[in-house]
């Protein structure tokens, strides 16, 4: 007869996963480097970002120090995969960059920035779950 076993209760998050204030003053430099590779205008770049306020994004543009949220720190992590999946897809920068502004027939014929645009985390993950899929 097989005994029941106990398995201990996980803290909800563990606290590796939290993004320190390096982490995100590190993400936001990227990030910005990014957006400015991509060609994003201001309103566009806050956009992709959940909405963060002209102000905020400023501050991110002057590197000073930022907090981020969960959910920020999500959409980070996604543009950074996605920004590496197109590193790997097209070793010519300029083709990639180019990329988030080319109509796709996986996405009905529009553009990546669109789809991403649309305002959720779940249409970013769908662009970079398309890239992860291309790479392998």
């Amino acid at each position: 007869m097989q005994m029941l076993r106990y398995f201990p209760v996980m803290a909800p998050e563990p606290p590796s996963l939290r993004v320190t204030k390096e982490e995100a003053h590190t993400g936001a430099r990227a990030i910005v480097r990014l957006f400015d590779a991509w060609g994003l205008s201001d309103r566009e770049s806050r956009e992709l970002l959940g909405g963060i306020g002209q102000d905020t994004w400023l501050r991110w543009k002057s590197n000073s120090k930022i907090r981020i949220s969960r959910d920020l720190g999500t959409r980070l992590g996604l543009l950074l995969s996605i920004h590496n999946s197109l590193r790997i897809i097209y070793h010519d920068k300029s083709f990639g960059n180019a990329w988030v502004r080319k109509s796709n027939e996986f996405f009905q014929w529009r553009t990546p920035l669109d789809v991403m645009m649309s305002g959720t985390i779940f249409s970013m993950a769908r662009v970079r779950n398309y890239l992860l899929a291309e790479c392998s």
